[in-house]
């Protein structure tokens, strides 16, 4: 049986005595792509900053590889798991922001190596980035689409166990969340784990293999896409939902 790559054992957060993560029980497989849904301030955001490490737990643990993730140093942490969330990269130039990608590696602010500059090369080619890397402007000075796709070059630069992605495809165009979709089932594919968080139902069931499912702070269902009913749907967001016709899954590339 293949061992989990992230494991939550009652996992309970409440900052300032706001209960945002209830007793979250829940692991995750290489080789499989989670989305994680629920409605706005379900703890979706939480529950990947935990999965990351980056949350004081007020309860329970959360394991990679079966240790604890205090037991990991912050470079062996680093490489374990990529992160791609809303970053501020104020006075970085894009470049910059994807050669930050390299940092976990070289233990100081690098300059691509040439195998890292192929790979930077391979991942604009999917993600159809079209974009000057010798352009020096401000990172804030590009499109939220521009700058979530060079995020998203960092945080795939170098290969991980584990993938913690919030709501990637929000700043994006139908296009490019399907070129992005192909790169997140190629990961699975080469064994990794990935959590991924998305407000789109209907690209959620398109793309992932499991669904986790939160309601206020608390674990409502976790399996394979089928348990995302439209029962269930009504009764966590509180609309209807057709039982067959989501659109997206029908979905292809065009040149």
């Amino acid at each position: 049986m293949t061992t989990a790559s992230v494991v939550f054992e009652e996992v309970s957060w409440s900052p300032g005595g706001k209960l945002v993560l209830h007793q979250i029980s829940a692991a995750f497989r290489p080789g499989t792509i989670t989305a994680i849904l629920g409605p706005n301030g379900a703890g979706k955001s939480s529950l990947l900053r935990a999965a990351a490490g980056f949350l004081p737990l007020t309860q329970g643990r959360v394991l990679w590889k079966g240790t604890t993730q205090n037991h990991f140093t912050s470079r062996q942490a680093a490489l374990f798991r990529h992160w791609c969330g809303s970053q501020d990269e104020s006075g970085l130039s894009a470049s910059s922001v994807v050669e930050a990608g390299a940092y976990p590696l070289s233990g100081h602010w690098p300059k691509l190596s040439l195998p890292q500059l192929s790979r930077r090369q391979e991942l604009q080619e999917a993600l159809e980035l079209k974009i000057d890397w010798n352009d020096h402007r401000p990172f804030q000075s590009f499109s939220s689409g521009e700058r979530r796709l060079v995020h998203l070059i960092r945080t795939f630069l170098l290969p991980a166990e584990v993938y913690l992605l919030d709501e990637p495809g929000a700043p994006l165009d139908l296009r490019h969340r399907l070129l992005l979709g192909k790169l997140l089932r190629q990961c699975a594919d080469q064994g990794a784990t990935l959590l991924v968080s998305y407000h789109d139902l209907a690209e959620a069931l398109a793309i992932a293999d499991e669904v986790l499912i939160l309601e206020g702070g608390a674990l409502k269902a976790h399996g394979p896409v089928t348990v995302l009913t439209p029962e269930l749907i009504e009764h966590v967001w509180g609309v209807q939902s057709p039982e067959k016709g989501w659109v997206w899954g029908s979905l292809g590339e065009k040149r």
